[in-house]
């Protein structure tokens, strides 16, 4: 609408594969900690298959069995989200909670690992700052939901502000935590979880909290299935609306007539999902999302100024604050 078709075209493209490439990441992720607490903390043998293959296995049956319950409809799928959210939060709140017990307990090694406070400087941060935006895509499945809620206006407005507000204390709370009360035996934190890599809050946990190694290998479980859960929904529906308005082929905008979700464009999104998780590494698809991501909300950024200045007359039910402003400045940003 703001940018003309080129742009709704390109868009659609890169939100689909964004959340389709997202969904894979976390489902890989998934796959490591399933790998990690069947075979590490139970202790069951790999057998004849190694642990690549194992954490294959996992990853592919995960992406098939959301996209089975997404098939049944968005009824199921949200109330399945809204509990793996509760659970994980509750489990993160304990991690917090445990952590800033041992940093009362031991502030100088808080202070150690603070010192210098951006070991990296400021390129180590907006380097991590990069690969991590990808939390953040959460926003645009929000919006996403606008078709299927009741009152969208109202809905998305609350539901938007009340996550960022939950996420942001809980990713400075963990951040402050994870560096702050783990040992790393002589080393600085940083370079301790640096060298755990996709361990590192496991490797917080076992030191901070009862039962860390167990609680945050659940918890890392949770964390991925909800995210998954909420990428096949998203992917699907980007998928569909591309086929609604004609940008690709048109069945893939058609609704199941019982189970009122895309259905063909849901399978569609399963077989880029699995691909996408089964071949490529995970830094490589995280990377590859974000910058899906990013070139994403540049369009985003662009089509809110221009929509602004050809409708004037709208009954816009949100403005965003010192426009067009702080929408340039997230382009510069962004770039």
């Amino acid at each position: 609408a703001g940018l003309g078709d080129l742009h709704g075209f390109l868009s659609g493209w890169c939100s689909w594969m964004a959340s389709a490439v997202a969904c894979a990441l976390y489902a890989v992720s998934f796959g490591f900690f399933m790998d990690e607490f069947i075979f590490g903390y139970i202790g069951f043998s790999h057998t004849e298959l190694s642990s690549a293959s194992w954490k294959m296995i996992f990853t592919a049956s995960v992406i098939i069995i959301f996209g089975f319950i997404n098939y049944r409809g968005v009824k199921l799928s949200g109330k399945i989200g809204g509990v793996i959210a509760v659970t994980t939060l509750a489990i993160l709140g304990a991690f917090i909670a445990f952590g800033a017990k041992e940093i009362l307990l031991a502030p100088s090694l808080f202070q150690f690992n603070f010192t210098p406070f951006l070991p990296m400087g400021i390129a180590g941060v907006l380097q991590a700052s990069a690969l991590f935006y990808i939390a953040f895509e959460g926003s645009e499945i929000q919006a996403q939901t606008g078709e299927e809620v009741e009152n969208p206006a109202k809905v998305l407005k609350v539901g938007l502000f009340a996550s960022w507000a939950i996420v942001s204390v809980v990713y400075v709370f963990i951040s402050l935590i994870i560096v702050g009360a783990t040992s790393g035996s002589g080393l600085p934190s940083h370079e301790f979880l640096g060298k755990a890599g996709e361990r590192a809050i496991i490797e917080a946990a076992k030191q901070v909290m009862p039962f860390g190694y167990l609680v945050m290998l659940i918890g890392g479980l949770l964390a991925n299935l909800g995210a998954l859960n909420a990428t096949i929904y998203s992917s699907s529906r980007v998928l569909f609306a591309l086929g609604r308005d004609k940008f690709v082929f048109s069945w893939l905008g058609i609704m199941h007539p019982l189970n009122f979700i895309p259905a063909r464009a849901l399978s569609l999104s399963i077989l880029v999902i699995l691909f996408v998780a089964t071949t490529f590494p995970l830094t490589d698809i995280a990377s590859a999302a974000v910058i899906l991501f990013i070139a994403l909300f540049i369009q985003l950024n662009l089509a809110y100024i221009q929509l602004r200045r050809e409708k004037p007359e709208a009954k816009w039910k949100h403005i965003v604050p010192f426009e067009p402003y702080l929408p340039v400045l997230a382009i510069v940003l962004y770039i």
